[in-house]
């Protein structure tokens, strides 16, 4: 009896050795696979590139230029659509460029303000801006403009020069500024309110009586010293 427990004695202290054995080799072998955290890092974040556009032949990129157009002094005579006559001094450009047509060809043409003889409006077209009941108003542009010069050439425009839709004046009453281009209003039942016309076409052919209808002479001018304006001598 005593040699049966000596030996379930032996048998169990050789297993808890064995256990014990296995449990320290599991343990080491699951501390080396274990990975440690490491110190964070600040993520690298690229620059963003900005596309330059490239410079024409490797130069520097052009930048918008400013065309500077060259002005020219004149004396002129604006004839309004009431028959007044306004003689005085203007600036505007020294050259025009137009568009028009000779024997079914179409030509683009340049001229000297100096050259022009006279504008004379022809003819308007009519826009509606807005309406108020039985009244509308309506805006009138020349659209057809009959441009001479003096060496007796004639053209026939379909619009007045953007310059001259506007005109500051000096004259000898003052500064003040003339239009090529008006407005007026029209009742079905009134005609219009600034010429006495009830037909609605017929202001197509008859001007507002302050508008500027013609202007002539263009003669080329000299400022003196103390500002004013003297005829050029030939």
């Amino acid at each position: 009896m005593q040699n049966y427990v000596g030996l379930i004695k032996f048998f169990f202290n050789f297993g808890l050795i064995k256990i014990l054995i296995l449990f320290f080799f599991v343990i080491e072998s699951s501390l080396r696979a274990v990975q440690y955290p490491v110190s964070p890092q600040e993520p690298t974040v690229q620059t963003p590139q900005v596309e330059v556009p490239k410079s024409p032949r490797g130069g520097k990129a052009r930048q918008a230029q400013k065309t500077n157009v060259a002005m020219t002094h004149l004396k002129v005579r604006l004839h309004l659509g009431n028959k007044e006559t306004i003689t005085g001094f203007v600036n505007i450009p020294e050259q025009f460029n137009f568009d028009h047509v000779r024997a079914k060809i179409s030509y683009k043409k340049t001229i000297y303000s100096s050259d022009i003889r006279s504008l004379v409006i022809e003819k308007y077209r009519s826009r509606k801006i807005s309406t108020n009941g039985s009244s509308a108003l309506y805006e009138f542009e020349p659209s057809n403009v009959r441009l001479e010069l003096k060496n007796g050439q004639i053209y026939f425009l379909e619009q007045i020069f953007k310059d001259l839709r506007k005109i500051p004046i000096i004259s000898q009453e003052g500064t003040t500024v003339l239009f090529c281009f008006f407005a007026d209003s029209f009742d079905s039942q009134k005609g219009w309110s600034e010429v006495s016309l009830k037909e609605f076409r017929a202001h197509m052919m008859v001007p507002h009586p302050q508008a500027v209808v013609k202007i002539e002479y263009f003669e080329e001018v000299d400022k003196t010293g103390d500002g004013e304006a003297q005829e050029k001598k030939p």
